[in-house]
């Protein structure tokens, strides 16, 4: 009967115990099941993290690339416009320096031509009062020409002619020189309209360039036409002095 009670008693204490093992198992299971989840979880949230991370960096990134491109395209604009406005000082600076060489040689031909006329003009009056003077007065003109004989005052006079029209012809060759170096100046300022205009630059700022060269052109056939007309003065002139150096050894 106690072995009977005894096995009873065991039976139900096998059956308490594997309930609450069964229980604890559970439990277990249960737990495992939520770490697990947290942990999908907890992945999940950083990995949108890193997600949203990687992609604000990129933006600032691109728009950091952007300010970079926009500032570099702002200083190429702006040294282009520092070179175009050089560039544009330079050649007006060219032109109004090639306009007042091509003025000044002009004028100076002018003086030239005008200290000829006078110089000629005073040896032919002073060599026709000679004339008349040996004609009525023998070579008496000390009021005139204090000690000096009529032929000693016509070559004093022929001398100061040949200054004039050596100065005069120094002054022609100077003039030839400034129209030679204006013309390689308009013929270089040329070739940098034809580049800007390959370049694309501005039509208004090009149309203006080529007007300024035309007006720095037409002085330079000035100065051309006056140089060449000193040419043929000066040759006048010597003709008229070699007649009069002539007509003093007849004398």
């Amino acid at each position: 009967m106690k072995r009977i009670f005894l096995a009873t008693i065991l039976s139900f204490t096998f059956v308490a115990v594997g309930q609450a093992q069964s229980k604890g198992k559970g439990k277990g299971k249960e737990k495992t099941k939520e770490m697990r989840e947290k942990a999908n979880e907890r992945t999940e949230e950083e990995r949108e993290n890193a997600e949203e991370t990687a992609e604000y960096e990129q933006e600032k990134a691109k728009k950091k690339v952007k300010d970079k491109e926009k500032e570099t395209r702002e200083k190429g604009k702006d040294k282009a416009k520092e070179a175009r406005e050089k560039g544009k000082d330079k050649a007006e600076d060219e032109r109004e320096r090639m306009e007042e060489e091509a003025e000044d040689a002009r004028d100076r031909a002018e003086d030239a031509r005008e200290r000829e006329n006078e110089a000629m003009e005073d040896a032919r009056e002073r060599n026709e009062k000679a004339d008349k003077g040996n004609k009525g007065k023998g070579n008496a003109y000390g009021r005139d020409k204090g000690d000096m004989s009529g032929r000693e005052f016509g070559q004093y006079r022929a001398s100061q002619v040949r200054e004039k029209l050596a100065e005069t012809e120094a002054a022609l060759l100077e003039d030839e020189r400034t129209l030679r170096r204006g013309r390689t100046a308009l013929d270089e300022a040329r070739e940098r309209v034809k580049k800007a205009k390959e370049t694309g630059e501005d039509e208004a700022v090009i149309s203006k360039k080529e007007e300024k060269l035309s007006e720095v052109e037409t002085k330079l056939k000035e100065l051309e036409e006056s140089i060449q007309k000193g040419k043929d003065k000066l040759r006048e002139k010597k003709e008229q002095l070699k007649k009069i150096e002539e007509t003093e050894k007849q004398e």
